[in-house]
């Protein structure tokens, strides 16, 4: 049903515009903290922030990918990714809480870092719904609950 689809598409385009313009937001202030942390030494070498960063991006990219070829199979690959990050950034934040506990020295920089995980963590959540949006619009189909169900997209 083509009208179905341009209706999907109209609504669809306006709540993906609003989550990339949440992705900028939260690109603004990652880009405030590190400069910020850039001043300061090292707490530990920096391979989850990286790592969170680089599966943002690939989610940013696979959404689009998916949305301008439509592909919409690909989106349960890219929604798979934020689990991901959540779990990084849970693992950042135990960490991060205890050089906190252990070396009050550390806490500007500790809590610096979490935010920046967090900010990723929030982007990611962004491209998590991009592409059940771009899924939505190209199959009719609502797959924002079904992970909580325990079903797979």
């Amino acid at each position: 049903a083509p009208m179905a689809l341009a209706c999907r598409l109209m609504l669809a385009a306006s709540k993906i515009s609003n989550d990339l313009e949440r992705i900028g937001d939260q690109a603004v202030s990652i880009a405030r903290r590190s400069l910020i942390l850039m001043d300061e030494p090292p707490l530990k070498p920096l391979l989850d922030i990286p790592r969170m960063g680089a599966d943002v991006l690939s989610m940013i990219r696979g959404t689009t990918d998916a949305f301008v070829e439509i592909t919409p199979e690909k989106c349960a690959t890219i929604i798979g990714m934020d689990e991901r990050v959540d779990d990084i950034n849970r693992q950042l934040e135990r960490e991060l809480t205890s050089f906190m506990v252990e070396d009050p020295k550390t806490i500007t920089r500790a809590l610096n870092l979490m935010l920046v995980a967090r900010f990723f963590e929030r982007a990611a959540d962004h491209a998590k719904n991009i592409a059940e949006l771009v899924f939505y619009l190209y199959t009719g189909k609502d797959i924002r609950h079904e992970a909580e169900l325990g079903k797979t997209a």
